[in-house]
């Protein structure tokens, strides 16, 4: 929502990780993950079963896509994605919802962005449901 923020951040030479829409689009839950929250008698698991329901809107075939989920595993298991290592230059001079904003992205070894080219889609979804699904430590 800002360009001119995220042309500064990515021309700030800090070490970026990137996860675009093309590799999150890739992580959407199928009707079997549905049914591991169906299973579970957690009261966490039965609120985001809730919360799902009402987001498909009786729309049962619309499956979430776990968009901002991934870019927090990657955090911790950078291991779930492929990168390619490059420069991000954003659009700030283009036009209001045709170019501005857009992002281009250059291979480039010695760039400071490392961008998302492919996910591991069935491990990063089993490791999110095992997290969210399961027994909550006792202390």
């Amino acid at each position: 929502r800002d360009p001119e923020a995220a042309e500064i951040v990515f021309r700030s030479g800090i070490p970026i990780v990137t996860v675009g829409l093309d590799v999150t689009m890739k992580c959407r839950m199928a009707p079997g993950d549905m049914k591991r929250f169906e299973t579970r008698n957690l009261p966490s698991a039965k609120f985001l079963l809730e919360i799902i329901r009402i987001w498909q809107g009786g729309r049962a075939a619309q499956m979430p896509v776990l968009h901002d989920p991934l870019a927090v595993a990657v955090t911790f298991r950078p291991d779930l994605i492929r990168t390619l290592n490059g420069r991000v230059t954003v659009e700030t001079k283009g036009q209001p919802q045709v170019t501005y904003g857009a992002t281009a992205f250059r291979e480039d070894p010695k760039g400071n962005t490392l961008v998302a080219s492919e996910v591991d889609s069935r491990g990063f979804i089993d490791l999110f449901l095992d997290r969210v699904l399961s027994e909550p430590r006792k202390k």
